[in-house]
């Protein structure tokens, strides 16, 4: 879609908070567009945080975690801890 100044351009993402359709992209997509948009303003610490998006189960790779990082560094092989209320008693 385009807007109304030339070269504007809007996304549209197709959404639904009944079944969460599009949620975790429609996330992503402001988190990068937010560190695109204030790069020189973004800071960075040891601490790692972040925020769980989702949690499915791929074919050969097993549980994984959608997340975006809100600061810190993930490295290969890091371990993290995640829980929740419908995770209580699984192991990922």
């Amino acid at each position: 879609m385009r807007g109304k100044e030339v070269g504007e351009t809007y996304n549209i993402m197709p959404t639904s908070a009944i079944s969460d359709e599009g949620i975790p992209d429609l996330l992503l997509w402001l988190v990068q567009w937010t560190q695109k948009t204030m790069v020189e303003r973004l800071t960075c610490s040891n601490e790692v945080q972040c925020t769980v998006l989702e949690v499915q189960v791929v074919e050969g790779h097993g549980t994984t975690i959608d997340i975006v990082l809100v600061n810190g560094v993930l490295h290969e092989g890091d371990q993290i801890v995640a829980c929740g209320l419908q995770s209580i008693g699984q192991h990922m």
